[in-house]
């Protein structure tokens, strides 16, 4: 009996651990709100963005045949999901405020990002390992 509670114990303190760890990480795609106040955008440019948000996750969805091939080819499309969605947002954008705004975000991503590999290859993780690392982020 005493071994069937510590199993259900050690379930349970992964799980929140797994929970907590999901909770920490930020998420990679900001919410369409989040967008919207981001960079004040008007009505069409919010119809426009539906549309983006709406095509980025037809195209998550059809990464399901990939996950269970190569995993580089999987996390590198998944990255190019990403780009091409940051490319459509730009396009979208108007005015000097708007584009402003978008870049001082990119900067910031390039800051986190490069931070983030520095980390890994100081874990001791390879370059080519580091690659791969921070394709999974995408």
């Amino acid at each position: 009996m005493m071994k069937y509670v510590l199993v259900a114990l050690c379930c349970t303190l992964s799980v929140l651990g797994l929970q907590a760890q999901r909770l920490s990480t930020p998420e990679l795609y900001p919410s369409r709100s989040e967008l919207v106040a981001q960079y004040q955008l008007d009505e069409v440019q919010q119809l426009e963005l539906n549309r983006i948000i709406d095509q980025r996750e037809a195209n998550l969805e059809s990464l399901g045949q990939f996950t269970n091939q190569d995993a580089e080819t999987y996390w590198t499309k998944r990255r190019s999901i990403y780009y091409g969605e940051l490319t459509s947002i730009r396009l979208i954008l108007e005015g000097p405020e708007q584009l402003a705004a978008f870049d001082e975000q990119r900067v910031a991503d390039r800051i986190a990002e490069s931070e983030r590999v520095r980390e890994l290859m100081e874990q001791g993780h390879g370059r080519s390992a580091a690659k791969i690392l921070m394709l999974e982020r995408y």
